[in-house]
């Protein structure tokens, strides 16, 4: 899995990075999915910059979006 930021900084620049490539066993399971993206949020400190999130179309995302939103909610 690939997190991936972008922002606009400072400067009114969009700035695009990957964030980190995270290596997940099989199988993938939306809970899991959650749990490491809201991992390496925390690392980073940026849990409480994020405004929305992007996926793609496989259906596990979407217990992955619901499992996020339930993550944030327990933690603000």
């Amino acid at each position: 899995m690939v997190i991936a930021g972008r922002w606009i900084d400072s400067h009114w620049r969009l700035q695009k990075w990957v964030l980190n490539f995270v290596h997940l066993l099989p199988a993938h399971r939306g809970i899991q999915i959650a749990d490491a993206i809201f991992k390496y949020l925390k690392e980073w400190s940026i849990e409480d910059k994020i405004y929305t999130v992007s996926v793609d179309n496989v259906s596990n995302n979407d217990t992955v979006l619901r499992c996020l939103k339930d993550i944030f909610s327990r933690n603000k």
